[in-house]
C-alpha cells in the first residue's frame, strides 16, 4: 500500500520522481565513495601494521638495556602521556572538524586560518608545558617516583614535546582532506625514524640518556617530514592566500576534546 502511494505521488509530481539521469549519477557517487572508503581502510590497516611492528622492535631494543633503564623510559612516557593531551588543547580534532567543513564549502582562506591558528596556539601551549615539565622534572623524579635518575629522561621528553605538534597538525589536516595516505605516511615515517635512530644508538653502545637524544633527533626530523606532507595536502599554506581566522569557534570545538583526552 505504501509503495502504491509513493508511486502515485511520483506520478502526480514528476519532479519528485528519480530520473534516468539521476540514477547513474547516484550510483557513480556511491561507487566512488565505497572505493574511497575501502582504499582508505586498506591504507590505514597497512599503516597500523607497520607501526605495530616498528613499536615492538623499538621496545625490544629498549628492553635490551635492562629493566631499570626500560622502567625509567616507561615512567617518562607515562608522565608525557598526561602532559601531551593537555598541551594539545584538542586542536587536532578542531582542525579535522572545521577543516573538513570549510573544505566542503570551498573556503580555502578559512582552512588556512584554522591551520595557522592551530599551529600558533599549539606551539605556545606546548612550549609552556614543556618549560613546566622541564622545571619540575627534578621534583617529579625525586619526590613523586623516588628515582633521581628519571630527571634527565623527563628533561629530554620536555624537549621532544614541542616538535610533536607538527605531526599532530599534519595528520589532522590530512584527515580533514580525506588523505589517509598522507596521514599514515607521517605516522609511519615517525615510527621508523624512532626505530632507526634508537637502533643506531644501541649499535654504537650508547645507554638510555644517549638513546633519548636519538629520540629527540627523530622528533626534529619527523617534524620536517610532517611539514612537507602538510604542504602536499594544502599547498596554500605557503602561498599568498590571506587567511581568515575563527579562533573562538576553533577553541569551542577543540577544548572539550582536550578534556576528554585528559580524562581518558
Amino acid at each position: 500500500m505504501r509503495r502504491v502511494k509513493i508511486l502515485q505521488i511520483a506520478k502526480d509530481e514528476p519532479s519528485l520522481a528519480p530520473t534516468e539521469v539521476d540514477k547513474p549519477q547516484a550510483t557513480g557517487e556511491l561507487n566512488r565513495l565505497t572505493t574511497q572508503v575501502a582504499k582508505g581502510a586498506g591504507i590505514a590497516f597497512i599503516g597500523y601494521g607497520v607501526r605495530i611492528v616498528a613499536g615492538v622492535c623499538f621496545n625490544i631494543l629498549l628492553g635490551r638495556l635492562g629493566p631499570r633503564a626500560y622502567g625509567l623510559y616507561a615512567l617518562g612516557v607515562s608522565v608525557t602521556s598526561v602532559v601531551r593531551p593537555i598541551s594539545s588543547l584538542g586542536l587536532d580534532m578542531g582542525i579535522t572538524r572545521l577543516g573538513a567543513v570549510y573544505r566542503g564549502e570551498g573556503n580555502r582562506a578559512r582552512v588556512k586560518g584554522v591551520i595557522l591558528s592551530s599551529l600558533g596556539l599549539s606551539l605556545v601551549s606546548r612550549i609552556f608545558f614543556s618549560a613546566v615539565l622541564f622545571s619540575l622534572a627534578g621534583i617529579i623524579s625525586e619526590h613523586f617516583f623516588k628515582k633521581p635518575d628519571l630527571t634527565h629522561v623527563l628533561e629530554i621528553f620536555a624537549w621532544i614535546l614541542p616538535f610533536s605538534i607538527f605531526t599532530g597538525v599534519a595528520t589532522a589536516v590530512a584527515r580533514s582532506f580525506r588523505r589517509i595516505d598522507y596521514e599514515q605516511a607521517v605516522v609511519i615515517c615517525q615510527a621508523l625514524l624512532n626505530l632507526a635512530l634508537v637502533g643506531l644508538a644501541f649499535l654504537l653502545g650508547f645507554r638510555l640518556v644517549e638513546i633519548m637524544y636519538g629520540l629527540l633527533m627523530a622528533g626534529v626530523l619527523g617534524s620536517g617530514i610532517a611539514c612537507y606532507f602538510l604542504w602536499k595536502t594544502f599547498p596554500e599554506i605557503a602561498s599568498g592566500l590571506r587567511p581568515a581566522y575563527e579562533i573562538r569557534r576553533l577553541l569551542l570545538i577543540s577544548l572539550p576534546m582536550a578534556f576528554v583526552a585528559v580524562a581518558y
